[in-house]
Order: structure tokens, then C-alpha cells, then sequence
């Protein structure tokens, strides 16, 4: 951006100091995470098409010849050990449509996950793909980390200074600077909209750009208009994309139980809560869950009325052998159509543990309607190993206000919650941010003077306005990762500062 008479005039008051800081900031923080935005905006149509992209690149694997009778789960899934030595079965995902195959979720003998397709109709292996190796599954895990995902870090979990939870939570370092650079958006959005908001007196207009000056005014109403549409679908993808981020989205997730718990009203079917992972550990790769019921534990199935406490395990043991033979995946995919699931859904199969008095708990099968999908859409069906009886629910209806506002984001960040509408929407911020930056580029090279960076002046008052003080520590205390990255900067600004004033005293 460029200062015009209007704005030159307000250098020496205090709204032309913030101006000018803010322009500033404004400029270095798109320097900095400018190639992040387009990172971002490409992952983000990738998987905004996902099922165009699937459709085009993977026809061979996603589409069967339709037949008369169907092969049942528990025959494909026999067929699929039996022929894949050293797999073992994570999900099962049945044909959405009458002319698709089922998606098995599996992992190898080499700990790595893997789609296995199935032609339902035959029983036959149509399929089989490292799960990450085409385009649609890249953008999904490039789009919330930079780096390969095997780098992590510790981080000071809030949850464990001030609560139950672990004192560090293991992160990710690709996803740390992710968030980073969200909160760096967040500034890029507000401070963008700030400075195009037009004065008293300002011959700038909102957003029909000035055509008939040309030069630099032309080409920053071009940037301004365009980008002030971006600075708000900024603001909102960080608002409803960090609640899947590891950190921050843990964080706010256990706040969110806190404050506004799930409804568990389906435990009472099944005894005491069970000690198996929480919803969100079952995530799998391809086998994706509603943010909502991430903090939900699953409920225990009854073992048909047999209980094997005291059975000589110790916590930590391997579980015991069922008393009960558990029913099969064929069994559990009717009685999910019965309740009314939405087809596509993804059948978890049950998890069994020891727990701390050494008795095996029964894990169920949980059914999770297709994700992404609108909000009324999402929900998790529980169901007891052994008898396919319903255990519970978790949908809208049952979660707590935070959790059903952060799911409505998230769908509506995913482009589902509002269908063709949500989509375009979303494609023209994608659009935009190509826009915004092409255009930031032509000014920046018009401004800036031969052999320098054209980085604005600093204001002449180094004072930091106080509103301008209060939001960034508001905004430290949400993300504390861009708050510790923006006090990294401030004090590599200040040595960088002090350093020239020495030198020009000496």
C-alpha cells in the first residue's frame, strides 16, 4: 500500500502514527506468510473438489460394475486378510453408491496405512494404495501441516498446568507453524481492513477502485477491494479451521467439554464409561470424525451378562478372550441402516482393554456418519460388540453449544454445511488470495525505491497505541503460539533498534 495527501496529512497525529504502524505490520506479515496463503489456497481447492479429483484420477478403484447380490462385510473382509498377509483392519467404509466399491482402512505390516478397494458384488481386491500417495490425500495432510509429519515437539499443555490433563502435549512441528501463520492472518486480516477503511474526507471509495488516477492509486484500490472480501474469509477460516489443529484445537476442545459437556444420556445402557481410547483416537486416515464428539469417550459393551473381573490380569495385560462371540461386520452395517445412518458411513471396529482394577473392558463398534457433511448430517453411532444392540447416539442434538457452534464452522469451512453456495464462496477466497497477493506484488515494485526493500517508515512516535496493545495480548492469550512468535519479533525488533542508535551515536 501507498500513503496518499489524506493519510500524509494525519503523519503527526495519533491516528496517522497508528496508521502508519499498522501499515507496517501490515506489510511485513504478508511478506512473511504471503507463499503460506497460496499453499493454503491450493490444498484448499484440492480438497474442496476432492470427489470431482477421485472421480477423474481413481475411476478404476472407486467405481464397480453394479450386480444382483452383494458378498457380505465379514466374506470381504476375510477375503482381504486372507490375500494381504500382515494387514490388520481399522475401518470399513461401504459403498456410498450402487456403482462404487467398499474402502477398507488397513494397516501393513509396516505400521502404514492403507486404502484396500473392494468390489462388493464379486468379494474381489480391485485395489490397494498407501494411503498419502495421490493428490487429494497430500493436499488433505499438507494443508494442515508444512512438514513431514514425524517431526514433533512438546508444548506446555494449559490443560495440565491448570487441570487433569498432560502437562505437555506432543506436537507436530509442521502443524506449529501452521497455527503460527494463522495467527499472522488474523493480523494480516484485521490491520488489512483497518487501513482500507476509508477516512473523513478520503477520495478512496469502498470498493469500486479508481480507475481514471492509474499508477499506484489504481492498483492499491485493485488490492484493497479485493482483499478486504479476503481479510474476512481470513478471518473466519482461522476461527473454524484451528479447532482441528493439534494444540490449539486440544486445548479449546477440552475448554469446550468444560464448559458445555456432550449430553451422555446413552451410558446408562451400558454400565460404567469405558476405558478405550475417546472418539477422537479413532481417527484414522481416510476415516475422518465430527470435531464435536472428539472429547466423547465410547461405552463398554455387556459381554451378554458375563463379567470376567478378577481374572488374574493386571492393568497394562492383554484383554481377555470374549466369553461371547462378537457379531459380525455384516450385522453391525444392517443394524447402522436401521438407525438411519447416512450411506457412506464408517464402521470402527470395537477396541478391548484391561482396565486399572485388571478386568477386560468391551469396547463397541462405532459408526460415523460420511465426513465432511452438513451439521445435521454428522453423528456417531454406538454399538454393543456382541448383540449389534444400540448403545447411544452423539449428534447436533446431543452436543454442547460450543461444540455444535465449532462443528457449524468447521462444515461450513469444509464447503458442506451450505452446499453450492458454500462452495463458490469458498473458491472466490481461494481466487482472491491470488488476487490480493498479484496485485500487493505490482504495488510493491511500483514503491519501492532501486537496491531497498520498500518496508514502510517506522511512525516517528515508537509508542504502541494502546487499543493496538490490548488486541495483540487478547489475541497472544487465544493462540499463545502466534502471542510467543509476535514477543520473538518484538524483541529481535528492539535489539535490531538499539543497535542502530548506538551506532549512530558513535
Amino acid at each position: 500500500m501507498t500513503t496518499s495527501n489524506d493519510q500524509m496529512d494525519e503523519v503527526e497525529t495519533g491516528s496517522g502514527r497508528l496508521w502508519r504502524r499498522l501499515w507496517r505490520l501490515h506489510f511485513l506479515a504478508g511478506i512473511v506468510i504471503a507463499p503460506a496463503l497460496v499453499w493454503f489456497a491450493f490444498t484448499g481447492l484440492v480438497i474442496l473438489y476432492s470427489d470431482v479429483i477421485n472421480e477423474k484420477t481413481n475411476s478404476a478403484e472407486f467405481t464397480v460394475d453394479v450386480g444382483r447380490d452383494e458378498v457380505s462385510l465379514d466374506d470381504q473382509l476375510s477375503t482381504v486378510l486372507a490375500r494381504k498377509d500382515g494387514y490388520t483392519f481399522d475401518a470399513v467404509t461401504p459403498a456410498r453408491k450402487a456403482n462404487r466399491s467398499n474402502l477398507f482402512n488397513m494397516t501393513d505390516e509396516d505400521g502404514r496405512s492403507r486404502e484396500v478397494f473392494v468390489d462388493q458384488y464379486t468379494g474381489e481386491i480391485i485395489g490397494d494404495r498407501v494411503v498419502g500417495k495421490d493428490l487429494v490425500a497430500f493436499a488433505n495432510s499438507a494443508h494442515g501441516s508444512f512438514l513431514p509429519r514425524q517431526f514433533t515437539m512438546p508444548i506446555p499443555s494449559l490443560t495440565g498446568i491448570f487441570g487433569e490433563g498432560p502437562a505437555f502435549r506432543t506436537v507436530e512441528i509442521g502443524e506449529v507453524v501452521v497455527e503460527i501463520v494463522a495467527g499472522w492472518a488474523l493480523v494480516l486480516a484485521v490491520s488489512g481492513i483497518y487501513l482500507w477503511w476509508p477516512r473523513v474526507n478520503s477520495q478512496k471509495r469502498k470498493f469500486i477502485p479508481r480507475f481514471s488516477r492509474g499508477g499506484r492509486p489504481m492498483w492499491r484500490d485493485l488490492h484493497a477491494s479485493g482483499g478486504t472480501v479476503l481479510s474476512v474469509g481470513l478471518i473466519f477460516f482461522v476461527v473454524t479451521g484451528l479447532p482441528w489443529a493439534t494444540f490449539w484445537g486440544g486445548e479449546f476442545q477440552t475448554v469446550a467439554s468444560e464448559l458445555t459437556p456432550n449430553t451422555e444420556n446413552f451410558w446408562e445402557y451400558s454400565g460404567p464409561a469405558s476405558v478405550i481410547p475417546e472418539v477422537g483416537d479413532l481417527t484414522r486416515d481416510g476415516v475422518r470424525i465430527p470435531w464435536a464428539s472428539g472429547a466423547d469417550t465410547v461405552p463398554t459393551s455387556d459381554k451378554g451378562g458375563h463379567h470376567d473381573h478378577g481374572s488374574g490380569n493386571e492393568s497394562g495385560m492383554m484383554p481377555v478372550p470374549s466369553p461371547v462371540e462378537p457379531v459380525g461386520l455384516e450385522a453391525v452395517y444392517r443394524a447402522a441402516q436401521d438407525e438411519g445412518m447416512k450411506p457412506g458411513f464408517s464402521i470402527v471396529p470395537p477396541v478391548d482393554v484391561v482396565d486399572e482394577s485388571g478386568a477386560t473392558q468391551y469396547g463397541a463398534y462405532v459408526v460415523f456418519n460420511p465426513w465432511p457433511s452438513s451439521l445435521g448430517e454428522q453423528g456417531a453411532l454406538y454399538l454393543d460388540q456382541f448383540s449389534a444392540r444400540t448403545l447411544g447416539k452423539s449428534d447436533a442434538d446431543t452436543w454442547g453449544a460450543i461444540q455444535r457452534t465449532a462443528e457449524f464452522g468447521v462444515q461450513t469451512h469444509m464447503g458442506t454445511q451450505f452446499g453450492l453456495v458454500n462452495r463458490i464462496f469458498l473458491t472466490m477466497v481461494c481466487v482472491l488470495v491470488i488476487w490480493s497477493i498479484v496485485t500487493a506484488g505490482v504495488m510493491w515494485m511500483r514503491r519501492r525505491r532501486p537496491g531497498s526493500l520498500g518496508v514502510p517508515r517506522r511512525p516517528v512516535e515508537q509508542r504502541v497505541q494502546k487499543s493496538v496493545g490490548i488486541t495483540a495480548v487478547v489475541l497472544g492469550v487465544i493462540y499463545p503460539l502466534w502471542g510467543m512468535s509476535a514477543l520473538i519479533l518484538l524483541a529481535i525488533d528492539r535489539v535490531v533498534r538499539s543497535r542502530r542508535q548506538s551506532l549512530a551515536v558513535g
